[in-house]
């Protein structure tokens, strides 16, 4: 279907019915049903989620994450060289909190291509442009213990290269548009400016899809302001524009500001990169690859 020239679209996770869970956040997985019931439950939430974007109005749909007991380790669940049965606590978003986490314990391969799966399952029930989500790498590394590669950035990278081949199987596809979810790089700007760049640029590496990368500032409302910010969009957006991705997805920064303004003319390509191109000829929103049209 024709797109307007500005299309509508979410971040990506929409909340769960409370009869699929009670936990908006579990690594372990905590479903109500199991078996057959939670697979027709897990289908008919993506439904839901679904039919709210429509009806909404949304042009870009997605599946809402309703599969997705958190935002990484559905995706690390696909990956051999992955242990969640022995995981082990780590201190993640920088100290912030202590958690079990899945633990690598060889080399990251990809196992299935589970997320292609859940696109086919949303193809099927609508004809407009989907948006898949996936981790990105800085998120996985922080989000796993490392027993194998004894060096982050070699971790990241082989995060990127199983990211690749997911998002490459997603392309083929037909997905028209694949977002990485970086709610790390706000805790950890450092990692970030060091290798999450390279990584991510990584993932994305021959993707014939429109990129994107999300940026995370914390559900203000869920923490009841207990949230604090170290690190704000003038430490972290200088790396941003550095990556070759299509799009960013930038939430409001909830923190008041303490630092200078972030002097957008130190990156040229940032500010000019995202500037509205013309309507192509059939009608389709410019930056779809989805299109041939667009090249």
């Amino acid at each position: 279907m024709p797109l307007p020239l500005i299309p509508t679209t979410i971040i990506g996770s929409l909340p769960k019915p409370a009869w699929l869970t009670s936990e908006w956040y579990s690594v372990n997985e905590h479903w109500n049903l199991e078996g057959a019931a939670l697979a027709e439950a897990l289908d008919d939430a993506t439904r839901l989620a679904l039919a709210e974007q429509e009806n909404a109005g949304i042009d870009i749909v997605c599946d809402g994450e309703q599969r997705r007991p958190t935002h990484y380790s559905y995706f690390a669940a696909q990956l051999g060289g992955i242990d969640r049965e022995r995981m082990k606590p780590k201190a993640m978003r920088g100290g912030k909190r202590t958690q079990d986490v899945p633990v690598v314990r060889g080399p990251l391969t990809l196992a299935n291509h589970r997320t292609v799966d859940d696109y086919l399952f949303l193809r099927q029930l609508t004809s407009r442009p989907i948006k898949m989500t996936l981790p990105g790498p800085s998120t996985l590394v922080d989000g796993t213990y490392d027993d194998y590669y004894g060096d982050e950035r070699a971790l990241a990278l082989a995060y990127a290269d199983v990211l690749n081949r997911e998002i490459a199987a997603l392309a083929a596809a037909g997905c028209a548009m694949v977002q990485l979810d970086e709610p790390a790089i706000t805790r950890l700007p450092e990692k970030f400016i060091a290798w999450g760049v390279e990584a991510i640029d990584r993932a994305f590496a021959g993707a014939a899809t429109t990129s994107c990368v999300h940026v995370c500032y914390g559900y203000t409302k869920r923490a009841r302001g207990k949230k604090e910010w170290k690190h704000g969009y003038e430490e972290i957006f200088p790396a941003l524009a550095r990556t070759q991705v299509d799009q960013l997805s930038l939430p409001p920064y909830s923190r008041p500001c303490r630092e200078k303004p972030y002097n957008s003319a130190s990156s040229t390509r940032a500010t000019t990169r995202w500037k509205v191109p013309r309507p192509s000829p059939c009608g389709c929103a410019p930056h779809l690859k989805c299109c041939p049209r667009n090249g």
